[in-house]
């Protein structure tokens, strides 16, 4: 029995050592966890909140691999950030994309909230999981209440936000009509499937349920090419980007056809 409980010990803790590995908390003080060429693509990964130097990260692996790579694909896990932080990484991001393609990827539980949806906007192709989280809500100002504890809302950010949101090529106006309505003095959680099926044009590419298991290597071209659900007329929308791969019918399960 003393020698069971061992093992069971055992198993546990690598199984923490394991999640601890790959688990990043989203609200944590933001940093690049990884950054990585493969295949003419730097793979860069962003967790944690959305706040100063995240702009100056980005420029300088970005500057150590501009000349190696033809495309850039930032990975995303955040629960937000400050504005300014925001637009100031909006800024660099759009200096990538005068001479290099950017895609943007949020994994299998990874979540995406308030401004990291702005900055997840900046790709030319969007890509993200069923299974991600993501939160829409209007902005606040920092660290000030009303006489009830409510969030004191800017109106004039929020406006500059759905125009932001509309100017994105691909994003549906019905939609975010929607949205508009929906963050009205809430948070309006949603997920990468809701996104997907709403049609919202957010989500440009989806990663399917199915994940091998052995396959932990953080490659997003890799993950792209087999397991992006592009390529199907018949779950496609709007203005979404020429599909470039043939999907997993294993991952097709699930995804409602129109």
């Amino acid at each position: 029995m003393g020698s069971h409980r061992c093992t069971v010990a055992i198993f546990l803790c690598c199984l923490a050592m394991t999640g601890a590995a790959h688990a990043e908390d989203p609200c944590a003080e933001g940093h690049i966890a990884f950054g990585m060429v493969k295949d003419e693509v730097l793979n860069l990964h962003w967790s944690g909140t959305i706040g100063h130097g995240m702009d100056e990260r980005i420029a300088d692996e970005f500057e150590k691999a501009k000349h190696r790579v033809k495309a850039v694909a930032l990975e995303l896990s955040s629960c937000g950030g400050s504005i300014s932080s925001k637009n100031r990484t909006v800024t660099v991001l759009r200096t990538i994309k005068q001479t290099h393609d950017l895609r943007t990827v949020v994994r299998h539980g990874d979540l995406c909230a308030s401004a990291c949806v702005s900055i997840f906007l900046e790709g030319s192709r969007r890509i993200a999981a069923l299974t991600s989280s993501w939160l829409f809500h209007e902005p606040t100002r920092r660290d000030s209440v009303s006489l009830t504890g409510a969030r004191i809302t800017e109106p004039e950010a929020t406006e500059q936000m759905l125009r932001e949101i509309a100017a994105v090529n691909g994003v549906s106006k019905r939609w975010l009509k929607r949205l508009r309505n929906k963050i009205k003095g809430a948070e309006w959680w949603q997920t990468g499937r809701d996104l997907w099926e709403a049609k919202s044009g957010i989500v440009t590419e989806v990663l399917g349920n199915s994940v091998l298991r052995d396959s932990q290597e953080q490659d997003l071209s890799a993950v792209a090419s087999t397991c992006i659900l592009c390529s199907d007329p018949l779950i496609s929308y709007g203005q979404r980007p020429r599909p470039e791969y043939r999907p997993d019918p294993m991952d097709m399960i699930g995804i409602p056809r129109r």
